[in-house]
């Protein structure tokens, strides 16, 4: 009777947290329903920033633009820091290019029809005078070109995608000597995004091509939304894990028994392990989310090393759309390379190895999967299920590599070395295989979504 008991209370606490789940989801799709309604009074959310090509239809609006030389952080910063060792690192890559988001200045028509509803704050800069409008991740009040200092009158709303980053002065003869420089590139403004969506019309040397734009950031409230209700759902995940490591039935499984025994005797040490992994993951999506600056270049850098690391075959298994391709190989990294080979294994010769190699992980999913763009958050409502999964399934791995140098020591004071350090490996070996098949469900779930949902 006492552990039918006990296994209604599990059961009702695994329904309650499956609950605090949906929650989250909720939370999430309710930012995506305000995302979607921006988005509807966003008529420049694709627009692009075209320079070094010819616009094949005719329809974008000529500009030339100007690149401004990139304020430099304080030398003893940790910012400079940073830059220094990205641009030593990646010098000579193709990814160097990426590192390029500094701030320009574009001169083209304005005319008072389109670009009056865009506006967030002020008004129009009036031609022939030194007035610019500021794109909303602008950072100055005023900005100067050949010794001309021009006055912001008016700021672009966040949707408005490809001069985020830039100053647009309108069109006038007064300043269109300052357009005639060497540095100058000539241009187009899609103001459709119509360019990313077909291909077919790039020239053959893409890399004298430059693109900025195609997607918007999304509003604040949006981002709160989505980024509460991920915090929500991740943490019901997790109670969800840890209550059905509980019931005897699991720990009776041989394979799962050492792990779970373990689990269920360290309370503290898995708590620890919760607490510090979610609070750098959100963290860093917190700090995303309060420097988009960064945050856009390390995306960029990222996507690009991604495609043409080995990460690249997991993409391309989602991009033929074969749903059980696709799952074996995100697992084969999630487990294969992110857990197996690059956490537990250097964990039995290096202890805590898995702490420093998942606080990496964390740190840099947690940055680069923050909900800043428009149209995350309908991907993040049915997503989060995934992130809940694979981020569980990390931490119980780190668990048992944390255990096995505890046990070590235990063996040392024991003076039973030898079967309380078989004992510790058996721990850790059965903490990676319950990884192992959360992350092969995350895997599953996560190619049937993105394929069916995502590119259907």
């Amino acid at each position: 009777m006492p552990t039918s008991f006990s296994t209604r209370k599990l059961l009702l606490g695994i329904a309650l947290s499956l609950l605090i789940v949906i929650v989250g989801m909720l939370l999430i799709r309710h930012g995506a329903k305000l995302d979607e309604a921006d988005a509807a009074d966003a008529p420049f959310k694709k627009a692009v920033l075209v320079t070094g090509m010819e616009d094949p239809w005719g329809e974008g609006l000529p500009m030339k633009v100007r690149q401004l030389p990139e304020p430099e952080p304080p030398a003893d910063s940790v910012l400079a820091a940073f830059k220094t060792g990205l641009k030593q690192s990646l010098k000579g890559t193709p990814q160097e290019r990426l590192l390029d988001f500094s701030e320009w200045v574009v001169l083209m028509e304005l005319p008072e029809d389109v670009w009056e509803p865009l506006l967030e704050t002020g008004r129009l800069p009036t031609p022939g005078l030194p007035e610019v409008l500021a794109g909303h991740f602008t950072e100055g009040d005023t900005v100067s070109l050949d010794g001309i200092e021009f006055r912001v009158v008016g700021g672009l709303k966040r949707p408005v995608a490809g001069v985020a980053f830039a100053y647009v002065l309108p069109y006038h003869t007064n300043f269109s000597h300052l357009f005639e420089t060497d540095d100058t590139l000539t241009g187009w403004y899609d103001t459709q995004g119509r360019i990313l969506e077909e291909p077919d019309f790039w020239p053959e040397d893409i890399a004298e091509t430059k693109m900025r734009g195609g997607v918007s950031f999304a509003s604040d409230s949006v981002w709160s939304f989505v980024f509460l209700g991920q915090i929500v759902a991740v943490l019901g995940g997790a109670l969800v894990l840890i209550l059905l490591l509980r019931l005897p039935q699991i720990e009776r499984l041989a394979p799962f028994s050492p792990g779970v025994s373990a689990i269920r005797s360290h309370p503290v040490v898995l708590g620890g392990l919760l607490f510090y992994h979610f609070a750098l993951f959100f963290g860093v999506m917190w700090l995303a989310h309060r420097n988009p600056v960064l945050y856009g270049r390390i995306l960029a850098i990222f996507m690009s090393a991604a495609a043409e690391g080995p990460f690249g075959a997991v993409i391309e298994g989602i991009e033929q759309g074969n749903i059980p391709l696709a799952a074996i190989k995100i697992w084969l990294w999630n487990f294969g390379v992110g857990t197996l080979v690059t956490a537990v294994l250097p964990s039995i010769v290096i202890p805590f190895f898995a702490i420093l190699k998942q606080t990496l992980t964390f740190g840099v999913i947690g940055y680069i999967t923050a909900p800043l763009f428009m149209g995350i958050g309908s991907v993040y409502v049915y997503h989060v299920i995934t992130v809940a999964l694979e981020l569980q399934g990390y931490i119980f791995a780190s668990f048992g590599c944390v255990m096995w140098p505890v046990y070590l020591v235990r063996g040392i004071k024991q003076r039973n070395f030898r079967a309380i350090a078989i004992q510790g490996i058996k721990v850790m070996a059965s903490c990676a295989l319950l990884a192992g098949v959360i992350l092969a469900v995350a895997a599953a779930y996560e190619a049937v979504t993105i394929i069916l949902f995502a590119m259907g």
